[in-house]
């Protein structure tokens, strides 16, 4: 893997470097904090076994074909997972966080344009779907870019020589690890993102709604959720389950408003 600490970064205020447990303990608290909606249950997350995840390792043929470096391996062998067993679970719009452990992860390689293939030191932790985004994680210097499968490309902002010059065909956009799911954690805090309620039907995903000082803009049922969680107390003094109970009865009225049409 290569070091690039003597390489200033044309997108970074300050210097970044990778620590595998910084890494981990961030994954960890965003899937943990995602607890507190009503959404992901905790024994939704999958931690790793002592010594970590057996069936992840350079000896395993598959992960092997995925030819990534020994510490993106040591990595994912040492992360929690969502399980994806029962729920395709959205941790940003239309964006599926990647269970290493239940699922052939050469699924959730992305679709590159011809020609381009991200780094042995680089791995994505979310699916981008069709109209989502890979989060792609440098092992190198322990950044994110996140890479949409529309096939744009960004002025490029690294010589053509850099190893980093694969982000020019992602978001133009590179931050830490830490500091990207923050992020994520805020919008979900601030209801921003309001996952669908598991419990009351359909398939799972994330309405979006912001509120700025000149207009409001997202999803209409993004609002009513968040309404109902506000209703409730969120996030401070929440009573989950007088909002569970509240969400599955607009749920029903919902789904009856509309056999009657």
């Amino acid at each position: 893997m290569y070091r690039m600490q003597h390489l200033p970064d044309p997108r970074l205020q300050k210097p970044s470097t990778y620590n595998r447990d910084a890494a981990i303990s961030a994954i960890t608290d965003l899937y943990e904090s995602l607890t507190t909606l009503l959404y992901v249950e905790p024994t939704d997350i999958l931690y790793p076994p002592p010594g970590g995840w057996r069936h992840i390792s350079q000896q395993n043929e598959v992960f092997a074909s995925l030819n990534k470096s020994d510490e993106v391996i040591e990595l994912l062998r040492h992360l929690p997972y969502l399980d994806s067993r029962h729920n395709q679970w959205y941790i940003r719009p239309w964006s599926t966080a990647c269970d290493y452990v239940n699922k052939d992860p050469r699924n959730y390689l992305p679709v590159v344009p011809d020609e381009f293939q991200f780094p042995p030191w680089v791995i994505n932790l979310t699916d981008s779907g069709r109209y989502g985004k890979s989060l792609m994680f440098d092992t190198s210097d322990g950044t994110v870019t996140e890479y949409a499968p529309d096939g744009f490309t960004y002025e490029p902002d690294y010589a053509e020589d850099d190893p980093r010059y694969w982000r020019v065909e992602c978001e133009s956009e590179t931050e830490p690890l830490v500091d990207h799911l923050e992020f994520f954690k805020q919008r979900f805090r601030n209801l921003n993102w309001t996952p669908h309620v598991q419990k009351v039907g359909s398939w799972p995903r994330i309405y979006e709604w912001y509120e700025e000082p000149t207009r409001s803009c997202g999803d209409d049922k993004g609002k009513k959720i968040r309404d109902i969680y506000l209703e409730h107390g969120w996030p401070d003094s929440f009573d989950r389950a007088a909002c569970q109970q509240a969400l599955e009865k607009s749920y029903y009225d919902d789904l009856k408003n509309r056999r009657k049409r």
